[in-house]
């Protein structure tokens, strides 16, 4: 559900894997409305997947599960995730478990009211919702946690990842979300908004590190946005920037103990990083755990260059894992960790 800039990728992804297979696709753009999949996400063979936008009629297919990647609806004009819920709401009433990457990964504290209504459909259709993404929940919460099984002590934890978006395609997300090639005048008009969608984003992120180390919700949690003017024209598939509007932003989210940060998610997007001063951020991920021993880990490869990729990839690899799940909605700490699937 929801052929945007990721779900595109995933459905090429599970085209590809020998042990899935795609049975429905669900968008509202007209241009790729009765369409074959495969003319809509690149792949040589027909999938006999017609893209359609009567979800009723889709969701009456056989399947086990769906991928629900609509738009953040707490991240444009809805200002909350009523409009998501409603979304995965019918999704679990017709009987399929749900990954989404909407949010929803530890929402019980932000959300409590739409957390137990979730909990309560998903039980009632014997099926599971899991929120899941590679950041939050994965390189930002779960694997910080497992590292934590060698420490004796864990005194605090601050997680740092700065993403390569040059490749979304999508203006609702590059532009209308994420302020990539805005002025900054412009980009200062949303940045309330948008730094409640991010602040309320991380906060499960805090949350489900506090809850997977046993510790109590943090007493505060505070946010700050930087944003970075473009030096030079800069393009991508869907953005044109000119000198002087943004090029990237970083916003950092702090669990805060008698005002001093103990858990911290700093999150960076950037677009055309190679083109941008040697002083702005760069694609990159790390982790540091202070306790005894204290421990870091930073990550090297294609996966800070690739956001798209390995958001897709754990998404895709956590679906085996969410059908055989009990019912309800499920945290990551409350099932398997995922490994990549055939």
């Amino acid at each position: 559900m929801g052929l945007g800039a990721v779900g595109r990728r995933s459905a090429k992804l599970i085209a590809e894997k020998q042990t899935l297979e795609l049975v429905g696709a669900i968008d509202i753009d007209e241009q790729m409305l009765g369409k074959d999949l495969s003319d809509v996400i690149g792949l040589r063979d027909k999938t006999g997947v017609v893209v359609s936008n009567d979800v009723d009629e889709v969701l009456s297919t056989p399947a086990d599960l769906v991928l629900h990647m609509t738009p953040t609806s707490m991240a444009y004009e809805d200002d909350n995730w009523d409009g998501n819920v409603a979304e995965i709401v019918k999704c679990l009433g017709s009987g399929k478990n749900v990954i989404t990457l909407t949010g929803f990964n530890y929402p019980y504290i932000r959300s409590p009211e739409q957390s137990a209504l979730l909990d309560q459909v998903a039980k009632k259709n014997n099926v599971t919702i899991h929120g899941t993404g590679v950041n939050p929940t994965y390189v930002s919460e779960l694997i910080p946690l497992a590292l934590t099984g060698s420490m004796q002590r864990v005194d605090g934890l601050r997680f740092s990842r700065a993403a390569d978006h040059s490749e979304y395609d999508s203006l609702k997300i590059a532009r209308d979300m994420l302020g990539y090639g805005l002025s900054l005048e412009e980009f200062d008009s949303m940045i309330g908004r948008f730094k409640k969608f991010m602040h309320y984003y991380f906060l499960e992120s805090i949350h489900a590190v506090a809850a997977g180390l046993g510790w109590e919700p943090p007493e505060e949690i505070r946010s700050t946005i930087t944003r970075y003017p473009a030096k030079t024209a800069l393009k991508t598939s869907c953005i044109d920037c000119p000198p002087g509007h943004v090029c990237a932003l970083t916003i950092s989210v702090e669990g805060c103990n008698s005002g001093v940060p103990v858990i911290t998610m700093q999150w960076t997007g950037v677009i055309c990083p190679d083109e941008n001063p040697s002083d702005y951020p760069r694609p990159g991920e790390s982790i540091w755990i202070d306790g005894e021993p204290s421990t870091g880990v930073e990550f090297t490869g294609k996966h800070p260059h690739d956001a798209l990729g390995v958001s897709v990839a754990i998404t895709t690899n956590y679906i085996p894992i969410v059908v055989a799940a009990e019912p309800g909605l499920k945290w990551f700490g409350e099932l398997p960790t995922p490994v990549c699937i055939r």
